[in-house]
């Protein structure tokens, strides 16, 4: 980010960064233009992760190639 700015409510710079399911996380990805920003070590929170809990997903590489993949870091 270039630039000074005020921060004008309670929510976090990235608009991207709070998905309701797994699901809609594995979605919002699954389109190229969005796909074009990830990268090792982003971390994205996922409101239910599928058990009622909300989780932290970490951006890590594949060990088998180069793609990279959602790997759940915490949940509580």
């Amino acid at each position: 980010m270039v630039g000074s700015f005020i921060r004008t409510g309670n929510y976090p710079l990235e608009a991207n960064y709070i998905f309701e399911t797994y699901d809609d996380l594995v979605n919002f990805y699954s389109d190229e233009l969005q796909k074009a920003t990830l990268h090792k070590g982003l971390l994205k929170v996922v409101e239910n992760d599928g058990e009622g809990n909300q989780a932290l997903y970490w951006i890590t590489k594949k060990q088998t190639n180069d793609d990279l993949e959602f790997t759940k870091l915490i949940a509580g």
